[in-house]
């Protein structure tokens, strides 16, 4: 079984990458509002034991099945211990049932001022319905950019198959011009559904630009992807550095 971890600062993207990532492979998605907003919904209020005790549960019994794997989509405070000793948790749950168990980490960042604009996108208040109050939304995540370190620092990762992207919507002249490398290992250890093959494409480059743009490939090259990626993507921590590569 193979876990990803999707994590970065709050309306960054880490949901709707997800569900486009449930689209075109054999992983499920768990985001983390899948247990807030029900909390939330019966309780009046926010209560931080309960939701841990629902994920707990989840964790446990999705490690039993015979699932190709699980995306779960997180907010992680790089200064607060207790964040890295969640992550270490989750990970002995699936450890627990099989020792096999694979984990992944993607870390998604762009600037606040874009966070604040995706703070009010459709698909988020359409699945988190707490974030329909804009005002009160705002403020957290203002909040928690002010209190919280939620970008991790360069080498800080310490674990294997960790890949840091930059999904800002950056003009193409300040593209990474070493992006390509980063995409090709990410097609070729992927597995996904054949037939999703060139849908799964369009979501790779959807994941690093969130825009519809695309760009021809090079002669030769076996598939129609994206030359010009429109974001940096950076592999750090573990051998990724050393061609590595990063599976979903």
């Amino acid at each position: 079984m193979k876990v990803l971890f999707l994590f970065g600062d709050a309306a960054v993207g880490k949901m709707t990458v997800g569900q486009e990532l449930t689209k075109i492979t054999d992983l499920r998605l768990f985001h983390n509002h899948m247990t807030i907003e029900p909390v939330l919904k019966i309780f009046g209020e926010f209560n931080g034991n309960a939701i841990y005790r629902m994920r707990e549960v989840i964790f446990e019994e999705f490690a039993k099945t015979d699932k190709y794997g699980l995306i779960f989509t997180l907010m992680w405070a790089f200064d607060q211990p207790d964040d890295w000793k969640n992550v270490e948790h989750i990970q002995s749950i699936f450890t627990a049932k099989n020792k096999d168990t694979q984990f992944y980490y993607a870390e998604l960042v762009a600037p606040q001022e874009i966070r604040l604009r995706r703070n009010t996108s459709e698909n988020r208040l359409k699945h988190k319905k707490s974030k329909n109050d804009i005002a009160t939304s705002t403020r957290r995540l203002l909040d928690d950019d002010a209190h919280y370190r939620l970008e991790s620092l360069d080498g800080e990762i310490p674990f294997e198959n960790y890949i840091k992207i930059d999904n800002s919507d950056l003009p193409a002249a300040e593209a990474a011009q070493n992006d390509q490398r980063a995409f090709w290992i990410l097609l070729s250890a992927s597995r996904i559904k054949r037939k999703n093959l060139n849908r799964y494409i369009h979501v790779l480059f959807f994941i690093i630009t969130q825009k519809s743009a695309f760009s021809q490939t090079a002669a030769g090259a076996p598939y129609a992807v994206p030359l010009l990626l429109v974001a940096r993507i950076s592999f750090a921590g573990g051998q990724n550095d050393t061609g590595r590569t990063f599976l979903f």
